[in-house]
């Protein structure tokens, strides 16, 4: 296991003295916060609306809310998109506006966005306007389709914008061109989030809900599906995108958040009073995402907008089932998948990983890719059926160092002839393939990655270094669990330390309850998540060297406190 530690002693003398514990001082100071009053969020310092283009934009559909007009939402099959689209039809809803609808593309049928297929269904129910959320900015084919079919279309969105802009009535994105909206790590939903901001103070300006004895809506009790889609899109918690999830997830505390989250909550075995950001992406997001990948994001929707308590058992159990029927093609898949490898490549791999399997589920295609590159440590290509017959889909999971989309514009500079579309980041992008030309882009991809991926390195494991034992206490394990927002590059502490295992076992197949002594004597328990079966069990092993986070029952001082283990190895046997 190869440890470093964040600040390393050569930089402590770096680190200032706050008059606040000096281990959090570290964690803080290691994760950019350069002055206490950036490790609290009172409400009032959340930016204010002022994305380039958001007055004239909130100006335009006041107009139309105030006029009746038909406006759809048209949302993504992720987490940010249903978070994004229920936000957006909670607040009409709140305003008393119901000449509005919503839509959401299948990811198996359509693919990603605005299409010319919702374009025409947005016709023929007479929609005047569409608002999409956390897509549109390159949907310039159905864009210009819907304008020529005389509907307004409103893009915003948080994905870079490409070289060509939709020909839209507004874009509302914070990297658009020219705008100087100091936040760029806005998730879609917390673009939109600003849009209905905006929105609300134009309705009040004209007096809208004065003139209609409408409650004015308060725009931060949105930040709950704001927290949501932060958290699940993975954004960068920037100071801001922190305050939007700290007050979103202390929202969710106090039960002031729809009932269909709250049930949510509920069936993921969880407790509203001690909700955490960390619940979000362990047992909220998949759930949610569960619906695009298995059936359709409208569920998702559905449930994050139920206030009925019917309505919101309903929707939380569907997506709680989703959840497991995506497990288990998960887990088919998988097997299939390193079937595949071993006939095919037997004990000698190439550079990088592209297989196609006409059984793979299109849904669940990333989380193989990314399973399959985590095992082998090689980047992977999962590929199947398209709904057109003549293309293949498919999802990409980069391993460090090498930029998967970058990969792609590569060939397909030299290459045109096989790609469809292809978008993405660094570490994931998606694909449309020629079925022809299947065989070439597996060589020219082997052949790239080959060529730019670099030298393979030790995995590194980056903790906040090592914890005395005085500090195994109820009373700093909650500052650390409950007081941050913790999520991307805003990460939740991890410590290192060797320490004398009492005792472990497996539990539910795949982890391992743990018990360790400390140096002073005491006991702790943990949980060692899809543990290393190389290693474990193992009941020769004396001592260990364990990475590891903390864990807390409730939101109180005097609750247990448990160890999530990310990592242990056996030092003697």
């Amino acid at each position: 296991m190869n440890i470093i530690h964040r600040i390393s002693e050569e930089e402590q003398a770096n680190v200032p003295n706050w008059n606040l514990d000096p281990i959090l001082t570290n964690i803080l100071w290691s994760r950019g916060v350069r002055c206490p009053n950036e490790a609290v969020y009172p409400i009032d310092n959340i930016l204010r609306p002022t994305l380039k283009g958001v007055d004239r934009v909130a100006a335009e559909l006041a107009d139309a809310v105030i006029s009746g007009q038909s406006i759809m939402i048209v949302g993504d099959y992720d987490a940010d998109g249903a978070t994004s689209t229920a936000l957006a039809i909670r607040f009409f809803r709140d305003i008393g506006y119901n000449n509005i609808c919503f839509e959401i593309p299948s990811r198996q049928d359509d693919g990603y966005g605005l299409n010319n297929s919702i374009v025409m269904g947005a016709v023929s129910r007479g929609v005047n306007i569409i608002i999409t959320v956390d897509n549109g900015i390159t949907a310039c084919e159905s864009v210009r389709l819907a304008v020529s079919q005389g509907i307004k279309v409103y893009v915003t969105d948080h994905h870079l914008p490409g070289e060509n802009l939709p020909v839209a009535q507004g874009i509302i994105n914070p990297h658009m061109p020219g705008d100087d909206f100091p936040s760029k790590n806005l998730a879609g939903v917390g673009v939109i989030f600003y849009v209905i901001a905006a929105l609300r103070g134009e309705l009040f300006r004209r007096n809208y809900f004065q003139e209609r004895d409408i409650k004015i809506p308060v725009v931060s009790n949105y930040l709950d599906f704001v927290a949501l889609g932060t958290i699940a899109d993975m954004v960068p918690l920037d100071y801001n995108n922190r305050l939007m999830v700290s007050y979103g997830v202390g929202l969710i505390r106090e039960g002031k958040t729809t009932g269909g989250l709250l049930e949510l909550i509920k069936i993921c075995g969880l407790s509203y009073q001690n909700f955490k950001s960390s619940d979000i992406s362990f047992s909220l997001c998949p759930r949610i995402n569960a619906a695009g990948r298995i059936a359709d994001m409208k569920f998702g929707v559905q449930c994050l907008l139920a206030e009925k308590n019917d309505e919101a058992k309903v929707g939380a159990s569907l997506l709680h089932n989703y959840n497991i029927e995506r497990r288990n093609i998960e887990s088919v898949m998988m097997g299939t998948a390193l079937t595949q490898i071993r006939l095919e490549y037997d004990n000698i791999l190439p550079e990088a990983l592209v297989l196609y399997n006409s059984s793979f589920n299109a849904g669940v295609m990333g989380i193989v890719a990314a399973k399959i590159k985590d095992l082998t440590g090689l980047t992977t290509i999962i590929l199947s059926d398209s709904p057109e017959e003549d293309y293949l889909v498919g999802s990409v999971r980069g391993t460090e160092g090498y930029h998967v989309c970058d990969a792609l514009k590569r060939i397909s500079a030299v290459h045109p002839e096989f790609f469809k579309a292809y978008g993405g980041h660094r570490g994931a992008a998606g694909l449309t393939v020629a079925r022809e030309f299947l065989t070439s882009f597996k060589e020219e991809f082997i052949l790239d990655c080959r060529r730019f991926s670099g030298e393979k390195k030790d995995e590194v494991i980056v903790t906040d270094g090592s914890l005395p034992d005085s500090y195994f206490v109820s009373e700093f394990a909650r500052v650390l669990v409950y007081d941050q927002p913790w999520g991307t590059e805003f990460t939740s502490p991890l410590f290192d330390g060797v320490y004398m295992l009492v005792n472990h076992y497996v539990v539910g197949g795949k982890h391992l309850s743990v018990k360790v002594r400390l140096e002073n004597g005491l006991v702790v328990s943990g949980i060692y998540y899809n543990y290393d079966v190389r290693n474990w069990p193992n009941n020769s092993v004396r001592q260990v060297r364990m990475v590891f986070g903390f864990d807390l029952s409730k939101n109180r001082c005097d609750a247990s406190l448990k160890l999530i283990i990310r990592n242990m190895e056996p030092l003697n046997c």
